[in-house]
Protein backbone atom coordinates (compact mmCIF):
# COMPACT_ATOMS: atom_id res chain seq x y z
CA UNK A 1 0.00 0.00 0.00
CA UNK A 2 1.23 3.50 -0.80
CA UNK A 3 0.45 6.37 1.53
CA UNK A 4 0.45 9.98 0.41
CA UNK A 5 1.64 12.98 2.41
CA UNK A 6 1.06 16.49 1.12
CA UNK A 7 3.53 19.11 2.31
CA UNK A 8 1.78 22.45 2.10
CA UNK A 9 2.70 25.95 3.21
CA UNK A 10 2.02 26.56 6.91
CA UNK A 11 -0.83 28.89 5.96
CA UNK A 12 -2.69 26.05 4.17
CA UNK A 13 -2.21 23.05 6.45
CA UNK A 14 -5.91 22.43 7.07
CA UNK A 15 -6.81 22.89 3.42
CA UNK A 16 -4.12 20.74 1.76
CA UNK A 17 -2.04 18.67 4.19
CA UNK A 18 -5.14 17.11 5.67
CA UNK A 19 -5.96 15.59 2.25
CA UNK A 20 -3.13 13.07 2.51
CA UNK A 21 -3.31 9.62 4.08
CA UNK A 22 -0.44 10.53 6.40
CA UNK A 23 1.15 13.82 7.46
CA UNK A 24 4.70 15.05 6.84
CA UNK A 25 6.00 17.89 9.00
CA UNK A 26 9.13 19.89 8.22
CA UNK A 27 11.46 19.66 11.20
CA UNK A 28 12.88 23.16 10.81
CA UNK A 29 9.37 24.54 11.34
CA UNK A 30 9.08 22.79 14.71
CA UNK A 31 12.39 23.35 16.49
CA UNK A 32 13.35 26.74 17.99
CA UNK A 33 16.81 26.80 16.34
CA UNK A 34 15.23 28.46 13.31
CA UNK A 35 13.86 31.97 13.52
CA UNK A 36 10.25 31.69 12.34
CA UNK A 37 7.27 33.80 13.18
CA UNK A 38 6.19 32.57 16.63
CA UNK A 39 2.51 32.40 15.67
CA UNK A 40 3.29 30.37 12.54
CA UNK A 41 5.42 27.92 14.54
CA UNK A 42 2.75 27.59 17.26
CA UNK A 43 0.03 26.92 14.67
CA UNK A 44 2.27 24.44 12.83
CA UNK A 45 2.99 22.54 16.04
CA UNK A 46 -0.66 22.68 17.11
CA UNK A 47 -1.82 21.29 13.75
CA UNK A 48 0.58 18.33 13.75
CA UNK A 49 0.08 17.59 17.45
CA UNK A 50 -3.67 17.39 16.80
CA UNK A 51 -3.18 15.05 13.83
CA UNK A 52 -0.96 12.81 15.92
CA UNK A 53 -3.50 12.79 18.78
CA UNK A 54 -6.15 11.71 16.24
CA UNK A 55 -4.00 8.68 15.42
CA UNK A 56 -2.75 9.95 12.07
CA UNK A 57 0.85 9.11 11.18
CA UNK A 58 3.08 12.20 11.26
CA UNK A 59 6.46 11.79 9.60
CA UNK A 60 9.25 14.29 10.27
CA UNK A 61 11.17 15.43 7.20
CA UNK A 62 14.81 16.45 7.77
CA UNK A 63 14.21 19.72 5.86
CA UNK A 64 17.22 19.21 3.54
CA UNK A 65 15.60 21.08 0.66
CA UNK A 66 14.17 23.91 2.77
CA UNK A 67 17.18 24.73 4.97
CA UNK A 68 19.53 25.37 2.09
CA UNK A 69 18.21 28.94 1.94
CA UNK A 70 17.68 29.65 5.65
CA UNK A 71 19.99 31.72 7.82
CA UNK A 72 20.91 29.52 10.76
CA UNK A 73 23.91 27.71 12.17
CA UNK A 74 21.91 24.51 11.65
CA UNK A 75 21.34 25.24 7.94
CA UNK A 76 23.89 23.07 6.18
CA UNK A 77 21.94 22.28 3.02
CA UNK A 78 22.45 18.60 3.83
CA UNK A 79 19.44 18.17 6.06
CA UNK A 80 19.14 18.43 9.79
CA UNK A 81 21.15 16.12 11.97
CA UNK A 82 19.28 13.19 13.55
CA UNK A 83 19.44 14.71 17.05
CA UNK A 84 17.44 17.76 15.87
CA UNK A 85 14.85 15.58 14.13
CA UNK A 86 14.50 13.46 17.26
CA UNK A 87 14.17 16.62 19.36
CA UNK A 88 11.32 17.79 17.11
CA UNK A 89 9.61 14.46 17.63
CA UNK A 90 9.67 15.04 21.36
CA UNK A 91 8.27 18.59 21.12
Amino acid sequence: MISIAIISPASHLEKYSSLGDIEMALTHMIIPEFDHNKIVTENYNKYYSARSAEGKWVILDNSAYEIGNLQSESATGEGLKPDLVLKAGDD
